[in-house]
Formats: structure tokens, sequence, C-alpha cells
């Protein structure tokens, strides 16, 4: 009897769970939030790694740290999984996982074939062979598992390039209630907490320092928009961090933590995304959430803004500068709109809340144990 009602557990593989600065992360933290009401979860992560080793294999981490972060990962989860009811893992992170005795759901935040096509013209060699690499371990991860996408539009691409079948289609959800607008005093506050300036419109750009994010654009709307004040919530590049430091309109903070990440959205009036490949990026969600005005390119979230909504100030992928400083003025004549405001955050609260996330995830684990 004391078996039968015993929780059943779940493992979620994920490498940085611990600090929750990418959206693979922060997934990862929604999704043991609302599991942890029926199941008991474990986390595996880098921190469950042995420390030697870690040592040990400092020099691959080091080198080609997606390969061997996977590796570590699925040597302890093949020494864990007897105790494990589900296990859940994250894009390549199954790739090492032979077929085994123990359920396995693996998540395509987005995929590396996609994204390799899309940059290969800004990629050298190495990192191109790289990255063909890491296609393949996506694809060794989808074997003997239920896969599921984060975003309608990929699921025929991803079976199609990966000859893998796709179960499932799960968004990803966020929380409405922790991303919320602020009101004028609660933005005022914030910003001189975080020496922010108070008269000028604020552009946030969350993300890494990378050309897949749309960097070198970034550069460029900054260098071109000096009555602008940009918010930058990135990583220490050791290429570009360097030269966003140089400029006078940008205030950077490096590897901000969840539990803050709200307060950063509330300084801001306008959400800039140049990235080129999203799938179902949390940042656009808790842009708009939080009551920001959404400007990218058409990937991901934005894409469905502009197709479901009509609204945002979108543009194809690489488009014109020209273009986008125009749509940027746009945005910024729209600061205060409370009306078109709360269309949007409308539109995360009816297909993007963690009540939804929760309802999907849990019927799917279910049928999968």
């Amino acid at each position: 009897m004391g078996k039968k009602n015993k929780r059943k557990k779940i493992g979620i593989v994920i490498w940085n769970f611990e600090y929750r600065v990418g959206g693979a992360e922060r997934v990862c933290n929604y999704l043991k939030k609302i599991l942890e009401e029926r199941y008991s979860v474990e986390i595996i992560d880098k921190n469950s790694i042995p420390t030697r080793l870690l040592i040990v294999f400092s020099p691959f981490l080091f080198y080609f740290p997606e390969i061997t972060s996977t590796y570590l990962l699925n040597q302890e989860v093949n020494r864990r999984k007897k105790d494990l009811d589900l296990i859940i893992t994250n894009g390549f992170n199954g790739a090492f996982l032979k077929k085994i005795e123990v359920p396995r759901i693996n998540i395509y935040h987005g995929f590396m074939k996609g994204y390799r096509k899309i940059l290969k013209k800004y990629l050298g060699f190495k990192r191109n062979q790289y990255l063909k690499i890491l296609e393949k371990l996506e694809i060794l991860s989808g074997r003997n598992s239920t896969n599921v996408v984060v975003n309608r539009e990929y699921k025929k691409i991803v079976e199609k390039r990966y000859k893998i079948k796709i179960h499932e289609v799960i968004y990803n959800g966020i929380d409405t209630h922790l991303f919320r607008p602020a009101s004028l005093e609660e933005k005022i506050y914030l910003r001189k907490k975080y020496n922010l300036p108070l008269n000028k419109p604020l552009i946030l750009f969350t993300g890494r320092m990378e050309i897949g994010k749309g960097v070198d654009i970034l550069k460029k709307v900054i260098q071109k928009k000096k009555n602008l004040h940009f918010l930058l919530l990135t990583n220490r590049d050791l290429k570009y961090y360097p030269q966003f430091k140089t400029f006078s309109n940008v205030s950077i903070f490096l590897e901000v933590h969840y539990s803050t990440l709200p307060e950063f959205y509330k300084c801001a009036d306008v959400f800039f995304l140049p990235s080129r490949f999203e799938a179902c990026e949390l940042s656009t969600l808790e842009a708009i959430s939080a009551g920001l005005i959404p400007v990218g390119f058409e990937v991901g979230i934005m894409q469905l803004i502009k197709k479901e909504l009509e609204m945002g100030y979108i543009l194809p992928v690489n488009a014109d500068i020209m273009k986008i400083e125009r749509k940027m003025g746009e945005a910024v004549n729209k600061i205060g709109d409370q009306v078109y405001i709360q269309k949007l955050r409308n539109f995360v609260e009816k297909n993007f809340s963690l009540d939804i996330f929760k309802k999907k995830w849990i019927k799917l684990i279910s049928k999968v144990i």
C-alpha cells in the first residue's frame, strides 16, 4: 500500500540549472515548479557531477563544452536511472543515453540544423563543423524518447530534417504575475535603484553577446540611436563586451539571476530582439507580459505576434538597419499606450500562462509514465 502511494520521481537533465540565465534553464525551472506539486523532482546538472570528473574533463569542457557536458550528464543519468520513473532531457542532452528501461521525454527548444543554416555565412569553418556535430547529437537525443517541440511551426521541419517523430507541441509558459507592468512610481524607484536614466526611453536587450542573437545589429542601432538608452542583460563576451562598455548610452548587467530579472523588465519601455533564430523565446513573452513594446525580427514569439495580432514593430530577419531604426522610433512613440500594451499582455495570458503550460505537461507525463 505504501509503495502504491509513493510519489513518482522525475529527473530533469540540464547543465546550468542553478543559474537559470538561459531560456532552456528557465523553462526547466518552471517545469520543476509545476511538477513538484505531484511528483518528486530531481535536477541532474553540473552540480551532480563528482568533482574529480569535472577536474579530469576540464580541458574537454573548455574546448568542447556541449559535447563533454552532455556525456557527463548522461553518465550520471545512467548511474541514477534505477531510482527514476521518468527522465526529461533538453536538446542534445540525451545523446549518449542508449535505450534504457526508464521512459524519457526530450524537449527541442530549437534545432541546431536550422540555427546553423541561418548563421552559416557568419560562421568560420571550425564553428560550422562543430555545430554539425551538435546536430548529430540532437538527432541521437531523439531516439527512444517522447519528443516535444516548443513551437508548432517547427514540428514538421524537425521531423523532416532530423527524421524523428515529434509527439507533442507544448509552447513555453511564464509567470504573468511575476512579469507584470510597473506603475510609474515603481519604474522610477527601480531606475534609481539600478542607476538608470529617468528621462530617456529605455530599450531592453536580453541574451548572449553572439551573432545568433543579433549582437552586430544591436551595436549598429545603439550607435545610431544616441537619444535612447539601452539596458543590456547579457554575458561577459571577450569580443563584444569591451566594445559595448565604451558606449555612453548603454548600461550592462552581467549574468542577472532569475529572481531579479522582473525588476529589469519593469525599468524598460521597449524590448529589442534582433535575434536571427528563435523557437519560443521566453524573453519576448516576459517583455510583453511586463508591458514592453516589442521590436525585432520575425522569429519565434515575435513571428506569432505579427502573424496573429498584426502588432509589434517586427521585420524580416536581417532587415536593413534604416528600417530597424524607423521601427524603433515608431515603438518609442507607442510608449504609454495602455490599450496597446494590455492587448499584448492579454495575448500572453490567454496562450502562454503557467496554468496552460502546467496542464499540457501534466497531461503528457500522465501518458508517458
